[in-house]
């Protein structure tokens, strides 16, 4: 009896602090928001409360970790000096989440320290740690199988169909530029030299505060490159998105290829890629390119390869949310307009994975194709451009829901960083079955990494693949810059805050906007 009361009185200062919650979020006064201070002091509060309740300190180190992001929620409502409905919405809602979260580990919580201790059944501390693992084992070798899947599915299929130049379709590759100098004439003289006989390349000046820009563009309008004068992005609308929705209106092409300035492409490889789109009766193709910059560091295993890891360990196709990268795609100019165009995701940081689940969902073929010797297409991004890639891309992945951070970082310490914690365990307490347990997870790992590393560089398995603990600390870390930054402070691309047009979300817009 002591010990239910001792629950009942833990559960309603919960609900208590809830109500609070729930008050100060829901009830539109700007003059409560003095009350978020205190509301905070009191879920730490109740937070501390959990330690003397007989709960094993694991589940309360990760019902604290939880709390953190709850902290950080309602302080959004603290600097938020708007009247927006959706941000009081989504804060609310992410409240709502992060506690059910925390209510469900608690309770499991109590379910291992006393039922089972009641019913005579006390689990040892040993005997939950080998469940972990074990569990933990049976993931890494799913992400294993599911990567080697999914990495073998972009090898460019086989065709032995060619075509003459007469039955080719029309090409306009587009490329928006701003502030670009080296990297612009590096891509503009590769696409010159390519050999597909219907080929324009349209690229437009975003607004560049250089001259040079311009400059580069216009020195090769005799190679038939038309310069096209971009205006300034609406408020409402990603200037990239504008870009390419500038581009898309101006092209003439059957087949519309959208490429930033560090894609180089070998004079065969446009005409390989769309005979390969022909003659399989593709939709739409994101490629894979060859990283080739030269000058990486140690900075270079651990950026990119995350990226990658995201897009092709996870059943995609399956969710019908297919795998796609950014740097170069291309798709039917007629699929593309059937689908809105780019005004249907004026504020999407990724709007190539809009369209190719669309394309899926039509029952059109989509593919991710890595670049070979065939399809000739590779890409110089160096690593500080890579990481800021990742920061600008990671937190809008994840909907811009803090909750979905919270997960996605324990879940990645679980699964990539707790073999290892486990195997210091096992070798504390001499424990061989916990150590065979983490030694296997640690080497299926390295496994799983080496097929990462090899599809984003061409290496060897061995080199940068034991980076994939510190990758993972860093891909935790990035997932949180993203959200600190777009929450709370600035990102900036190509000189312009993308958080003003992506975080200031209209509920307006259609409901396929959200796919």
């Amino acid at each position: 009896m002591p010990i239910i009361n001792h629950y009942f009185l833990l559960f309603l200062l919960f609900s208590l602090v809830y109500c609070a919650e729930f008050l100060v979020l829901k009830l539109k006064f700007k003059r409560l928001k003095f009350l978020i201070y205190p509301l905070m002091g009191a879920i730490i509060l109740s937070n501390l409360g959990l330690y003397f309740t007989g709960v094993k300190y694991g589940f309360l180190i990760i019902i604290s970790y939880f709390t953190i992001y709850r902290i950080i929620n309602l302080y959004r409502k603290v600097i938020d000096s708007s009247s927006n409905n959706y941000l009081s919405t989504s804060i609310f809602s992410s409240s709502t989440r992060l506690i059910i979260i925390q209510l469900v580990i608690y309770f499991i919580g109590i379910y291992f320290s006393y039922s089972l201790k009641s019913a005579g059944m006390m689990l040892t501390s040993s005997q939950i740690i080998s469940s972990i693992s074990i569990i933990v084992l049976i993931i890494i070798v799913y992400l294993n199988l599911i990567t080697y899947k999914n990495v073998k599915s972009t090898r460019r299929p086989l065709f032995n169909v060619h075509y003459f130049d007469r039955d080719l379709p029309t090409v306009s590759v587009l490329i928006p530029a701003r502030n670009e100098t080296d990297d612009l004439e590096e891509c503009l003289v590769s696409l010159v030299k390519c050999d597909y006989p219907k080929l324009e390349i349209l690229v437009l000046d975003d607004c560049s505060q250089n001259r040079k820009t311009s400059d580069i563009i216009r020195s090769f309008a005799h190679a038939g490159v038309r310069f096209i004068e971009g205006n300034v992005p609406p408020e409402d609308w990603l200037a990239k998105n504008y870009a390419y929705q500038q581009l898309s209106e101006q092209a003439s092409g059957d087949i519309l290829l959208f490429c930033g300035v560090d894609v180089r492409f070998s004079e065969h490889s446009l005409r390989s890629a769309i005979e390969l789109m022909l003659a399989k009766k593709i939709s739409m193709i994101s490629f894979i390119p060859k990283n080739i910059y030269k000058n990486q560091s140690y900075k270079a295993w651990l950026y990119q390869p995350a990226r990658y890891a995201f897009e092709l360990s996870i059943p995609r196709y399956f969710l019908k949310r297919p795998p796609v990268l950014s740097t170069c795609w291309l798709i039917k100019s007629q699929d593309l307009s059937k689908y809105g165009q780019f005004k249907a995701i004026k504020k999407r940081v990724t709007p190539e994975s809009y369209f190719s689940r669309l394309t899926l969902l039509n029952n059109n073929r989509y593919n991710l194709v890595k670049a070979d010797e065939v399809i000739d297409i590779s890409s110089s991004k160096p690593y500080y451009e890579q990481y800021q890639t990742a920061i600008r891309t990671y937190y809008p992945k994840l909907h811009r829901k803090i909750e979905l951070v919270s997960l996605v970082g324990l879940g990645e310490f679980i699964i990539f960083i707790g073999p290892l914690v486990g195997l210091m365990i096992s070798l504390g307490r001499l424990d061989l079955f916990l150590y065979i347990c983490n030694i296997t997870s640690v080497l299926l790992l390295l496994l799983y990494y080496s097929q990462i590393i090899n599809l984003t560089y061409n290496q060897k398995w061995l080199k940068g693949t034991f980076m994939i603990f510190i990758a993972a600390i860093f891909d935790i870390s990035i997932y949180n810059i993203s959200m600190i930054k777009y929450e709370f402070g600035t990102i900036y691309w190509k000189e312009r805050n993308i958080c003003l047009p992506i975080m200031q979300i209209d509920r307006s817009l259609p409901k396929f906007d959200k796919i």
